[in-house]
């Protein structure tokens, strides 16, 4: 019985050391983008997308709101996947997940940039343009950078092309049991499901 006793005894505190390790990684996990502080709302309708503009501009007036964007897929859901090639090599296609987003959604999860720049208002042709993700870059099979190479990406009964601009460091956008895959970002400014909102809490009136 003691013995028996002992055994169970090990194996609770075994499997609550184990427990506590799981909770200290999620916890201390580098994601690559800043999950705090952020605000999401979810879109139901066009209607709702159609007032985003208002409504940024309206949030933005808030002490406290350091940014507000919009995207058709956050971290953590599901993701569309299409396959996407270089103009100049149509025979290597990766699979890649992708995402429409606007112009601030980069700055309201701080995603750091690799090479290149974001999207920018600035400039309309970016309407006609992509960034990647490092391992879509790297995937891809540049010799030298990715930079300003075209882009054929597939779609259901289309393809569409662009330029890349930007490249983005790698973030844990889906479970972290999988690896980091190929992510393509296109800009919109009405494919949207979620509306992003990043707040400073230290500017916040008490």
């Amino acid at each position: 019985l003691m013995i028996m006793q002992f055994s169970i005894s090990m194996a609770l505190i075994s499997s609550a050391a184990i427990i506590f390790n799981q909770l200290e990684f999620l916890q201390s996990k580098n994601l690559g983008f800043a999950k705090d502080e952020v605000i999401i709302i979810p879109v139901k309708n066009d209607e709702g997308m159609s007032r985003f503009d208002a409504f940024r501009n309206e949030m933005l007036r808030v002490d406290g709101v350091s940014a507000v964007s919009a995207s058709s897929n956050i971290p953590g859901g599901q993701f569309n996947q299409h396959a996407i090639s270089l103009a100049q090599n149509l025979q290597h296609r990766i699979d890649a997940s992708e995402a429409f987003v606007d112009y601030d959604f980069f700055k309201s999860l701080n995603i750091g940039l690799a090479e290149g720049r974001f999207f920018v208002r600035e400039n309309p042709s970016d309407k006609e343009a992509f960034i990647l993700n490092e391992t879509a870059a790297k995937e891809l099979n540049v010799e030298g950078s990715v930079l300003g190479k075209e882009i054929l990406w597939d779609q259901n009964e289309k393809t569409l092309r662009g330029t890349v601009v930007g490249i983005v460091k790698d973030f844990h956008f889906q479970s972290l049991h999988e690896p980091v895959r190929p992510l393509l970002f296109a800009l919109s400014t009405r494919n949207f499901n979620h509306i992003l909102i990043k707040l400073n809490t230290t500017d916040f009136s008490t």
